[in-house]
């Protein structure tokens, strides 16, 4: 699975984010204004580069050193992060945790699919169509896209099933049928 580069990930999540919710230019987070020696938008992009390669790839997560100084430096936010022998597991949930401690997003988020495939984690950070990192537990791939994109490209995957729907419609469940 190939990755988006530092570059794609600093133009379409990263600036995009600052500017929305900062202003232009200025670091949202505290936490990306600390590495303004390098650059605060390369050096986030680095650290999702990184998150990504050690979701996808595994092994030592001090083989991405970025990635483990900036887990190390926050170790109260990822309380799972055993750094005795250097040794992490890898999950998806992991990388999508820090994706969104970096950025400051609302917490890691699951779509569930009525079709009985696997489930979409992403990073909600605040409207459908914003850019976030999102994983398909069913593809087994980290994208760099919105998650609402997601839903309607593969619709019959996360529509709400007929089922659904009548009993909304007999008033069996609170809800709204929109015809």
């Amino acid at each position: 699975m190939r990755l988006p580069s530092q570059k794609t990930i600093r133009e379409r999540l990263i600036d995009p984010l600052w500017q929305e919710r900062a202003g232009a230019g200025t670091p949202r987070s505290g936490r990306l204004a600390e590495a303004v020696q390098v650059g605060p938008e390369r050096w986030a992009a680095r650290i999702v580069r990184e998150a990504l390669e050690f979701g996808r790839d595994g092994g030592d997560i001090q083989d991405y050193p970025n990635l483990a100084a900036y887990v190390r430096a926050h170790s109260d936010a990822f309380p799972g992060a055993a750094f005795s022998g250097g040794i992490f597991g890898p999950t998806p949930w992991f990388t999508l945790s820090v994706v969104d401690h970096l950025l400051d997003g609302h917490g890691v988020e699951q779509l569930n699919p009525t079709d009985g495939t696997e489930p979409v984690a992403y990073v909600n950070l605040g409207d459908t169509y914003d850019t976030t990192v999102l994983y398909d537990y069913e593809k087994g791939r980290f994208y760099l896209t919105d998650w609402g994109t997601i839903v309607e490209e593969d619709f019959s995957r996360f529509e709400e099933p007929a089922w659904v729907a009548d009993l909304i419609a007999t008033g069996d469940i609170p809800g709204t049928v929109v015809e």
